[in-house]
């Protein structure tokens, strides 16, 4: 069934600041640019849950519609990748005392994530555009799970998450968040893919990244995100830091993309994530299904382009 979006969230989220409810006159900033965006998304969407032997699955229907593709191309500018731009920014100003402007860098990012149009090779769409852009949804999709509790964790809301990857070949973990469950501290960890054809293959690849956090190979690397988000975090929660929290309360998340010529079945019971060190209620399946994926990922690559100097033009600054 669908998702209505309640009242806007009451805490800062470490990076973007998604405000649910904009104001008409809100969105003559960046931030409220992103706001409205967020708001736009929380009420378009379409959320379906059901739960099978293996995990949870959320399904996630409405993208393709033009509003909302307007919503997520404005999020992933903002907040995929004017937001790093941004705090990359300030601090080479403070070290450095200046450097590039925001737009110059701005244009220069968008030109390498998404190409400066659409006649790009099939491998960087498939490789690389595509899945940055699904990272990106991802990213909004938990930022919105503390107003649509569908789509975050069991119990609790994501408090603080990890920017988006400006580069979506890098091999560590996607997304990285933290959110409290019954007044304990709990770890969310999300792999974002995507495949016209091919996401059964993605399915099994969360999978493995997933098992070796279980076995706690990824340890070093969720310390040092977490000490990251820790300033997120309200003061009264950062007590509850441990060195390894995450052991008992964490929270697999696998974002995945496809379209509509691809057999990958998110209801069906996947072996692979009852392998998993967590109950199933704890291995939660995004599943993105796009009518016309290359339509839809090209389209929203055109309405980013076509953002880039409304942002520029409201001067990088909140």
């Amino acid at each position: 069934m669908g998702a209505k979006t309640p009242a806007s969230p009451r805490r800062k989220l470490t990076g973007p600041t998604p405000v649910v409810q904009a104001s008409a006159t809100a969105a003559v900033t960046i931030d409220g640019l992103l706001s409205k965006a967020m708001g736009d998304l929380g009420s378009q969407l379409r959320i379906q849950t059901k739960v099978v032997a293996s995990h949870h699955v959320i399904l996630v229907e409405g993208l393709e519609a033009p509003a909302t593709a307007e919503a997520f191309a404005t999020y992933a500018l903002i907040a995929g990748i004017g937001q790093g731009i941004r705090t990359n920014l300030a601090i080479a100003t403070e070290l450095l005392g200046g450097g590039p402007s925001f737009g110059v860098e701005l244009q220069r990012d968008v030109e390498r994530l998404i190409g400066s149009n659409n006649s790009i090779t099939d491998d960087f769409r498939e490789d690389q555009r595509n899945p940055w852009f699904t990272e990106c949804l991802g990213h909004a999709l938990l930022c919105l799970s503390r107003v649509i509790p569908a789509l975050g964790p069991q119990s609790g809301r994501v408090e603080a998450i990890t920017p988006v990857h400006l580069d979506v070949r890098d091999h560590g973990l996607d997304l990285v968040g933290l959110h409290i469950e019954q007044a304990l501290l709990g770890l969310s960890i999300a792999e974002a893919k995507a495949s016209e054809a091919h996401a059964s293959q993605h399915g099994s690849a969360t999978a493995i990244l997933f098992s070796e956090v279980d076995s706690g190979t990824r340890d070093a690397e969720i310390r040092g995100k977490v000490q990251i988000l820790r300033e997120g975090l309200p003061t009264p929660y950062r007590s509850l830091i441990t060195p390894s929290f995450w052991h008992d309360k964490r929270v697999y998340f696998a974002v995945i993309s496809y379209g509509a010529a691809s057999t990958f079945t998110p209801n069906r019971s996947r072996p692979a994530y009852s392998g998993l060190a967590v109950d199933a209620s704890r291995v939660r399946l995004i599943a993105i299904a796009l009518a016309d994926y290359k339509q839809f990922f090209d389209g929203v690559a055109d309405r980013v382009r076509a953002l880039v100097p409304v942002v520029v033009g409201l001067g990088g600054t909140p």
